[in-house]
């Protein structure tokens, strides 16, 4: 907001006050509309935005007890102060797209939260051999030990596509061959 302001008054401050009167106006129209157009594109892509999805805290105790329950989980390595990362998840990680991908699979995510210093994520991070953030780790239900990383800046269509390589969690693929046996059950 304070960058759209400066620039707004650097756009009219630039004007002579000896310009002609067309001069002056066009000069405050393009710093005012310059100001209003920062700012609020600044409070669209910087603040922060709902999850679409439901994401449970990261810790080892909930990572393990997910791989013990058969989910395929997915954990996203964020912070509030990266804005790459606030960029991967306005841009790929929080779409409908991802939602449904989320949802069909039965994937459980966790949000990693390094905002604060925490002992927990870093020694996580170390042990994917990776010291930096945005990091979104996947780790498929039926591949114990096996982890898909995804790196600094994605695209939403990289992450579907992790996504269909982990595969669906084991409770997400029983519930869909019940399903489909129940629908073919019924069939005349």
């Amino acid at each position: 907001m304070v960058v759209g302001i400066w620039f707004g008054c650097w756009c009219i401050g630039r004007i002579p006050n000896w310009a002609e009167t067309f001069q002056k106006i066009r000069g405050w129209t393009v710093g005012v509309a310059s100001a209003a157009l920062i700012t609020a594109a600044a409070f669209y892509f910087l603040a922060p935005w709902p999850h679409l999805y439901h994401w449970a805290p990261y810790s080892n105790e909930a990572l393990d007890k997910a791989q013990i329950e058969g989910k395929t989980v997915m954990v996203d390595f964020t912070a509030s102060w990266c804005q790459t990362c606030q960029w991967n998840f306005f841009s790929a990680i929080n779409t409908s797209a991802v939602k449904e991908a989320v949802e069909r699979n039965g994937v459980q995510p966790l949000l990693a939260d390094w905002s604060e210093p925490s002992d927990e994520i870093e020694e996580k991070l170390a042990d994917l051999r990776n010291r930096s953030i945005p990091l979104l780790a996947i780790y498929p239900a039926n591949r114990p030990g096996e982890v898909i990383l995804l790196k600094d800046l994605i695209s939403q269509k990289q992450l579907l596509a992790a996504l269909e390589e982990a595969g669906p969690s084991k409770t997400a693929t029983a519930k869909r061959e019940s399903s489909n046996e129940t629908a073919s059950t019924f069939n005349p």
